[in-house]
């Protein structure tokens, strides 16, 4: 991820928690991001530390994990509001991005530290 990229990721996050989406976009976009978590897995598997290659020189590991550790932070802070399918998902997500801060030996934190 571009420095700027970060910035606005880094804003977007916090902000889903102040306003109230819709269910069905908070299970589409969970949705999205466990399939991308376990295609990232999926590939550092298969590849290693040559994964993070396919991201911006600017987020590499760290950031990437962080943005999706971020993600379920500010999901779970929806949980309440979704529907019982949601903290399935949601539920999923965390255990995936788990197992991914696992594999790579890096615990995601978001926003990343200077």
């Amino acid at each position: 991820m571009e420095m700027m990229q970060i910035k606005r990721v880094a804003i977007a996050i916090p902000g889903w928690t102040a306003v109230e989406p819709k269910a069905s976009v908070l299970l589409v976009s969970a949705s999205d991001k466990l399939h991308n978590v376990r295609a990232i897995t999926s590939d550092y598997r298969c590849v290693g530390d040559e994964v993070w290659k396919k991201f911006s020189p600017d987020a590499g590991k760290a950031r990437t994990i962080g943005y999706y550790r971020g993600l379920v932070t500010a999901f779970q802070r929806r949980a309440l509001s979704g529907t019982d399918g949601f903290g399935r998902l949601l539920r999923e997500l965390d255990a995936d991005v788990t197992v991914l801060e696992a594999l790579a030996g890096v615990h995601g934190i978001w926003p990343p530290l200077p």
